[in-house]
């Protein structure tokens, strides 16, 4: 009984592509399409097994690179804060106690965030254990 055919219209250059595709691997023109298509089939039907999990990686990237810029901006701020507190105190605006607790305001939000990325990696270390 012969085989089922497929057939179908291309432009010239994917047709001198196929020549070159078939007379690179020695195979006849019906077994470069077979294979072609097998590959392409069996490509497209991994690419949608997985495509959840691959939406699942995008989304969470997201979401990581959204808390890498809040961090950021909070750490910019933080920064401001310091600066404009140093510059109150050298230039007399703020007295001792207001100085001592806005320093010490700022100085334990500038160490937690220094220590976050230390902190993460042991999350991610247990994470992985």
């Amino acid at each position: 009984m012969a085989k089922p055919t497929i057939s179908g219209r291309v432009p010239q250059t994917l047709k001198d592509e196929f020549d070159e595709y078939a007379e690179e691997r020695g195979l006849s023109a019906s077994d470069a399409q077979r294979e072609l298509l097998r590959t392409g089939l069996e490509r497209e039907q991994g690419v949608a097994a997985d495509g959840g999990e691959v939406l699942e990686q995008v989304s969470a990237l997201r979401q990581q690179k959204r808390r890498e810029e809040r961090r950021d901006a909070y750490e910019t701020a933080l920064l401001g804060a310091g600066i404009v507190i140093g510059v109150a105190v050298l230039t007399g605006a703020l007295d001792g106690l207001a100085a001592l607790l806005l320093g010490l305001a700022v100085g334990g939000a500038l160490i937690g965030t220094a220590l976050r990325p230390l902190l993460a990696g042991r999350e991610e270390v247990a994470a992985d254990e």
